[in-house]
């Protein structure tokens, strides 16, 4: 997500004269804030489990006068936030652990396959009298999208971007 200020530079610094320079330190100041905040109301927004995802987030300057990029580097951030659906990259199924398992099928050695009642494909282990299930096998999962991004962008370019920059100009303005 990228927040991108434009304006008509010539004729705003012309009026400006010579505060070049202290307008440049409010428009960083102003990404920083901008980037900041989002960050911030992204990590609000995001999805709890482990927390790797809110860790993730992250706002970096990419241009020092004009843009700030917010995101997060983990694979699945982005399906988190807009949904989708997952497919096996390898294999004919996606690999589920039920809650407490660890691991993989393969580090859960002594198992088979059998179908629940309710059709899944089940990998299971014997215990005790019964079967523990393991892992439930998928063909692909459907996300719901969370939007945590998304709304966040929509957020800021409704107006709160604008109102951070003009908020530091306006303290360079009254400060001269």
């Amino acid at each position: 997500m990228r927040f991108d200020i434009r304006t008509n530079s010539e004729q705003f610094l012309s009026k400006l004269k010579g505060k070049e320079a202290a307008l440049g330190i409010a428009v960083r100041t102003s990404l920083f804030r901008i980037g900041n905040d989002a960050r911030n109301m992204a990590n609000g927004l995001a999805p709890r489990k482990t927390g790797s995802l809110t860790r993730s987030i992250i706002m970096y300057p990419t241009s020092p006068t004009t843009y700030v990029d917010i995101g997060s580097n983990l694979v699945y951030a982005r399906i988190q936030d807009l949904g989708g659906e997952i497919r096996p990259k390898s294999g004919k199924y996606l690999t589920i652990p039920l809650p407490g398992v660890r691991g993989s099928i393969r580090s859960h050695s002594g198992g088979f396959f059998i179908r629940s009642k309710a059709g899944n494909l089940l990998y299971v282990k014997k215990a005790g009298n019964g079967i523990k299930p393991l892992f439930v096998l998928k063909d692909s999962v459907k996300i719901k999208g969370n939007r945590y991004l998304s709304t966040t962008f929509e957020f800021f370019k409704g107006g709160r971007a604008r109102e951070i920059v003009g908020e530091e100009v306006i303290a360079v303005i009254k400060s001269m």
